[in-house]
């Protein structure tokens, strides 16, 4: 059994100047969006609702809440927005800070999985691989949306709990620990408080440890039936978190509509069109945008053939997997954060890119611990090494370039749905919530424009038509109707009641 980093392998190094230059340049990255206001469901969702403004009216029915310990934390978060006479950067600086603590404790669990999963890997590749995926993690620009975009809290929250949860849980199983077990329990529960979905997730990522953990003198990989055991109280919060939901009148109305958006997307290849769009963002081949274009109604053809590649992904992690474990870890861990989220198609948004946050860090550790060896000084091809280390130099400059230049876009509502308009320009929501954003800043004339557009595009929507009325009147009067609820609901910008 592989003991976990203490005595003297705690001693190796651990690249903490590094870490702390990095930390500091992703607040850099961040600092853009810092002024920025409200956007899309934060206006609904946070902006008007007590509950997200006060831990005493959040108290006052804390079981009401759908994700309660997100809510208390934007409580937290606005009364330091009151303090800096400026609510959302109080709330996004407190984002900014849960990714910090994200990427801090990601670092750390890459040590672990070198330590347990990568046994034979030298103390100076696991520190130096684990130091670039906290980097290429924390500094791409998929990760923006669960920081800036306020909404995306729960995401990012979600995460660090569930990865504190699985550090936990190796400790126990390493240490023989009942201690760690039930504070692995414990973060369960609070990961499934903070966001719903999490805590579906976090069996499947002990169940892939368990299955690649092994010590120095193992052939194989493989966890013993003991093992499997030992992990049915996690699936049990699992379990119960779904009955939970069931039984609470929030969530239960969630799921109903869940339910319906099933049936009605039936033929949807939800988790192959995710898988896709994770591909194509986290190669920087699309750019961000808070509600992407991509359509559901993917041929027949078009399943199978990517239904094929994603099976051949997965058949050669598998084949490699003694030499090089990382790969077959690292497609697991992406599976077990999306397949709670996209397995059906139970959400109104096809896909959302806050819900790709954790799945970054299992290919970018993967990416890091392969190459830390090529990094490394004094290796015997010197000049390959110093090819790796500027490729890797100017990758994390241009991932540092497109997220600094991404958060330049949360600074008005105008910028994000232009940017948004940008990727999708035919998507209506985008176009309509484009013509409000004009509206509200007394852009009259484009306003009109584009949601004429919109209107030419879907005759029949719904929303489009009063709000090209309201533009051509130029009457801000009647776009909004904010309701005090935990979950956003329609009004006339185009924010969803759906999962998001």
């Amino acid at each position: 059994m592989q003991a976990p980093l203490t005595g003297s392998a705690a001693r190796r190094p651990r690249h903490w100047a590094l870490i702390a230059a990095l930390l500091a340049g992703v607040v850099a990255c961040y600092v853009p969006a810092l002024p920025g206001p409200y956007q899309f469901d934060d206006s609904i969702g946070i902006a008007v609702d007590p509950a997200a403004a006060s831990l005493s009216v959040w108290w006052q029915a804390p079981a009401s809440h759908v994700r309660p310990l997100s809510k208390a934390s934007f409580a937290v978060s606005h009364g330091l927005g009151e303090r800096l006479g400026h609510a959302p950067m109080g709330h996004r600086l407190v984002n900014v800070t849960i990714h910090l603590a994200a990427i801090a404790l990601l670092w750390r669990l890459a040590l672990q999985l070198s330590a347990t999963c990568l046994p034979r890997t030298r103390a100076r590749d696991a520190a130096v691989g684990a130091a670039l995926a906290a980097a290429l993690f924390g500094l791409h620009p998929l990760a923006t949306e669960a920081v800036s975009y306020l909404s995306g809290r729960s995401m990012a929250l979600g995460t660090v709990l569930a990865g504190t949860c699985l550090l936990a849980w190796i400790r126990a199983r390493t240490l023989g620990s009942r201690g760690w077990s039930v504070a692995a329990l414990g973060l369960a529960v609070l990961a499934a408080l903070a966001r719903e979905s999490v805590v579906f997730s976090i069996p499947l990522l002990v169940g892939a440890w368990e299955l690649l953990r092994r010590d120095r003198s193992a052939a194989h990989f493989g966890a013993s039936p003991r093992a499997w055991r030992a992990a049915v109280p996690l699936a049990a919060v699992a379990v119960a978190a779904l009955l939970a939901m069931s039984w609470h009148d929030r969530y239960a109305e969630l799921l109903r509509m869940s339910a319906w958006i099933a049936q009605v997307r039936r033929h949807d290849a939800s988790l192959i069109t995710a898988l896709g769009y994770f591909g194509g963002a986290l190669s920087l081949l699309r750019a961000p945008t808070i509600d992407p274009d991509v359509s559901a109604a993917l041929s027949g053809a078009i399943r199978w053939a990517a239904g094929a590649g994603l099976m051949g992904l997965l058949w050669w992690a598998w084949r490699v997997r003694e030499r090089h474990p990382q790969w077959l870890l690292a497609a697991l861990w992406v599976l077990a954060w999306l397949l709670p989220l996209y397995a059906w198609p139970v959400r109104h948004d096809v896909v959302s890119e806050r819900h790709f946050y954790p799945a970054l860090w299992g290919v970018a550790w993967a990416v890091g611990v392969t190459l830390a060896p090529a990094l490394q000084r004094g290796t015997t091809d010197t000049a390959r090494a110093a090819a790796v280390r500027g490729a890797v130099g100017t990758l994390i400059l241009v991932l540092s370039a497109l997220t600094a230049a991404r958060n330049l876009d949360y600074r008005s509502e105008v910028s994000l749905w232009e940017a948004a308009e940008r990727s999708a320009p035919r998507k209506v929501r985008v176009l309509n919530n484009l013509g409000v954003a004009y509206m509200e800043a007394g852009r009259w004339d484009e306003a009109a424009r584009v949601l004429n557009r919109a209107l030419l595009l879907d005759p029949q929507h719904g929303t489009v038509p009063w709000n090209l009325a309201a533009a051509r009147r130029r009457d801000l009067g009647v776009l909004r109707e904010p309701v005090l609820l935990d979950w956003p609901q329609p009004v006339h910008t185009d924010t969803d009641p759906a999962p998001r």
